[in-house]
């Protein structure tokens, strides 16, 4: 259970990435020399991260929400989201940011504003979930979600409607 399949991004001035134990790393590339080390709730950045350059923030995925990083500190940024944090729960995939809005997916794809992390909408997967594919088209302000087989495979499986191994397009502006 505890891997790690990220692939570490380069901000221009550090190497960042994650550790299976729940931190989020930055190196300095020019020695390799560790610049901060900041521990988040586990799984951290599990399949990715994003950089927002302008704003020197990093997005990181959690077990508990997607949380805003500070580039060159390692602190939450609490100017972002709701104190730092964008959603509750566990997120395994990088979250998608367009127009000032954040996307964050696993049980549930939920849209909230990059400033105040107030919630513009949640869709609901209905017991299936984001394990790989979670992109965004910029053009028609689709979100494409590829979801995994059922959460629970245990009890009630068929649902409606169901999700399940499909490929979702979501209107980011809407939510339906």
């Amino acid at each position: 259970k505890n891997n790690s399949q990220i692939i570490p991004i380069f901000t221009g001035t550090s190497i960042i990435t994650s550790s299976v134990d729940g931190y989020l790393i930055s190196v300095d590339p020019s020695n390799g020399n560790e610049k901060w080390r900041t521990k988040l709730k586990k799984p951290v950045a599990k399949r990715g991260l994003v950089f927002l350059k302008e704003k020197k923030l990093i997005l990181v995925s959690t077990g508990a929400g997607v949380v805003a990083v500070d580039e060159l500190t390692g602190k939450i940024n609490t100017r972002f989201g709701k104190k730092g944090f964008f959603g509750k729960g566990l997120s395994l995939v990088s979250p998608i940011v367009h127009d000032q809005k954040v996307f964050v997916a696993f049980r549930q794809i939920e849209s909230f504003n990059l400033e105040d992390g107030e919630k513009n909408w949640t869709f609901d997967l209905n017991g299936a979930r984001v394990w790989s594919g979670f992109s965004f088209d910029k053009e028609t302000k689709t979100i494409a979600v590829v979801t995994s087989n059922l959460i629970n495979l245990w009890g009630k499986t068929e649902i409606s409607p169901d999700y399940s191994n499909s490929l979702v397009l979501i209107n980011s502006e809407t939510g339906k």
